[in-house]
C-alpha cells in the first residue's frame, strides 16, 4: 500500500515555490519557443518556414532552432487555449512541474528509506526552482524522462510488459522535447 500524503506534500511544495513566479514577463528563451509556436498555429505544417531576429539579425528559423518539434507544438496548444497570457501559459505548464516532482519522489522511494526530504531538497534547489516556471523543452522532457523511469522500474518489478512499453513511450516524447533526453534510455540500458 503506497502512502499518498508525502506525494501531496510534494505537491504542494512545487505549488508554493511556483506561485510567486507566476505572473513573471516572458524573458530569456521563452520568445523564441513562443515564436516557433505562434508560427505553427499560423502554419501548422511548417513550423520553421519564417525568418526570425535572434542574434541581431533576421535568419531562417530553420537555422536557428536545434529542437525536436513536440514541446513546441505543445507551447501552440497551450497558447491558443490560454490566449498567451503569462501567468496562464505558466499555469498550463504546471502539470509537468508536479509530475516530475511526483516522478522524483517514486524512484527516491524505491531506494531510499526516507525519501521525502531529500525530494523536498532537490526541489528546492535553484536549477528546480528558477526552471520551474519557464517554458522551456527541458523542464517537459526530465518530466517525462523521470515519469519513464519510474514506469520501467515498475514493470521490472511486476515482469509487466505494459509498463515496458508504455515507460519507452514516454522516453520518445522526452527526447521529441529535448534531444539531450537520451539520457533517460541510455540509463535505463545501464540498469
Amino acid at each position: 500500500m503506497v502512502k499518498r500524503y508525502p506525494y501531496w506534500i510534494v505537491c504542494a511544495f512545487v505549488i508554493v515555490v511556483f506561485v510567486p513566479f507566476l505572473g513573471k514577463a516572458y524573458h530569456i528563451d521563452e520568445p523564441f519557443f513562443l515564436a516557433l509556436a505562434r508560427q505553427i498555429l499560423a502554419d501548422p505544417r511548417h513550423p520553421l518556414s519564417f525568418d526570425f531576429n535572434w542574434y541581431g539579425r533576421d535568419e531562417p528559423m530553420r537555422a536557428l532552432n536545434n529542437t525536436p518539434p513536440l514541446f513546441p507544438y505543445l507551447l501552440a496548444v497551450a497558447l491558443k487555449i490560454t490566449g498567451g497570457s503569462e501567468w496562464a501559459m505558466r499555469l498550463a505548464f504546471l502539470p509537468f512541474d508536479l509530475a516530475l516532482a511526483c516522478g522524483l519522489y517514486a524512484l527516491a522511494r524505491r531506494f531510499l528509506a526516507r525519501p521525502l526530504l531529500p525530494v523536498l531538497i532537490v526541489l528546492a534547489c535553484p536549477a528546480f526552482v528558477v526552471g520551474s516556471n519557464l517554458l522551456y523543452p527541458d523542464k517537459m522532457s526530465t518530466a517525462f524522462g523521470v515519469i519513464a523511469l519510474v514506469g520501467f522500474l515498475k514493470g521490472s518489478q511486476e515482469n509487466h510488459q505494459g509498463w515496458f512499453w508504455g515507460s519507452a513511450l514516454i522516453a520518445a516524447a522526452a527526447m521529441l522535447c529535448k534531444y539531450a533526453a537520451v539520457v533517460f534510455p541510455l540509463t535505463v540500458m545501464a540498469y
